[in-house]
């Protein structure tokens, strides 16, 4: 099959709907499939191409093209990007996430071509007023949607969301090859994009609690978003800013080494449909301090691989930081069923091997015509 995914962000930024796509990629390549990726600009207004472990990434400039609302920028674009999908033979498309800019322009893209897609949902809000008309668009047209947890599933059957042909994929990664290597004594590490939902202001206002009793913790963040001022300047306030390191972006390729410092991962979000760097910190047999929301349940399972506390709550979080800090030798054993767990309930191999389902039954449909019969 020749396959487009098209996910709002994308390689290289390091958040879990980026590496969830690429290693998506990746493992569709190694089993034949050619494989392309289209998505948002990162930090120019020109579209651009670039390869990433042999995989060709095409970038457009989706929301600076809305931002400007000029009409025919937006027809222009919309020609570039079906010339450029045409030009790639691509068979089927798979759409990754729910975001307006980059809706507006699938449905008109979609709209001039002839192909099938699927929906891949990566996230879900406390209601459907977060999915625009043009995200239900994409849906009502899908012949098919997958979310990445079973969380988010029930989640949208019980606002009412329903298909024909819902289903649930679970994010996968493959087996981390590099040998491991001993943490820093009460390291604490936190990853991902510096957003509200994110919760990092919930890890460093925890982590200043738990100073008092553990002087010589220290933190570090990977990241950028735009959060970023305020949490460096609410660790200031805090007095706390000589324990914290905001490390700013991380190439993806360097994420392992970082992990490896840490003898805790903290995952304080808000929000969080699956929870991707809870996986990636089992592979590496570490603990994962996680709020109790959503896939985070399903990606850590409580006094077994970590530690839940209760979703927006410092304190708490603070008190399951406490609970490993002072029991290493916890930690040490919920990390490496971590490791077990990831490695054989979360497979890559797994989950493309079920998204290869889910793109031959679209053809398939595709092909036969059949209505897709949904529900929004």
């Amino acid at each position: 099959m020749n396959i487009l995914l098209w996910p709002f962000f994308a390689r290289p930024n390091i958040g879990g709907l980026e590496t969830m796509v690429h290693t998506l990629a990746r493992g569709l390549r190694k089993n034949g499939h050619s494989v392309h990726v289209i998505s948002e600009t990162l930090w120019t207004t020109r579209s651009e191409h670039a390869r990433h472990d042999g995989i060709s990434y095409y970038y457009f400039p989706f929301s600076h093209c809305i931002k400007k609302k000029n009409i025919l920028e937006v027809i222009q674009l919309v020609q570039e990007v079906k010339t450029c999908i045409d030009s790639l033979g691509i068979e089927i498309i798979n759409i990754h996430g729910w975001n307006e800019a980059a809706s507006f322009f699938q449905m008109r893209v979609l709209n001039t071509l002839s192909l099938p897609h699927i929906l891949t949902v990566h996230g879900f809000g406390e209601d459907d007023r977060r999915i625009g008309p043009q995200g239900k668009s994409i849906w009502r047209a899908a012949k098919g949607v997958t979310t990445v947890s079973h969380a988010l599933t029930s989640s949208l059957l019980s606002f009412g969301l329903s298909h024909t042909r819902l289903s649930t994929i679970q994010n996968g990664l493959p087996p981390s090859l590099f040998p491991l290597s001993s943490p820093r004594k009460q390291h604490i590490l936190m990853s991902g994009r510096l957003s509200r939902e994110k919760g990092f202001d919930i890890g460093i206002q925890a982590f200043a609690d738990i100073t008092r009793a553990f002087p010589n913790a220290t933190l570090s963040i990977l990241g950028e978003g735009i959060e970023k001022h305020a949490l460096k300047q609410m660790a200031k306030d805090l007095n706390i800013q000589d324990k914290v390191t905001f490390k700013g972006w991380v190439s993806p390729e360097d994420i392992w080494t970082h992990i490896d410092t840490a003898s805790i991962v903290l995952v304080p979000s808000r929000s969080e449909a699956f929870g991707l760097v809870a996986l990636e910190a089992g592979l590496r047999a570490r603990p994962v301090v996680a709020s109790k929301v959503l896939g985070l349940e399903e990606t850590v399972s409580h006094m077994r691989t970590g530690v839940h506390f209760t979703n927006g709550s410092s304190k708490a979080c603070a008190k399951a930081l406490e609970r490993l800090l002072s029991a290493p030798a916890l930690g040490v054993t919920l990390g490496q069923e971590g490791k077990r767990v990831a490695e054989t309930a979360f497979s890559d191999r797994t989950m493309v091997a079920r998204f290869e389902e889910e793109y031959a039954h679209a053809l398939q449909s595709q092909y036969e015509a059949v209505s897709p019969g949904e529900n929004v």
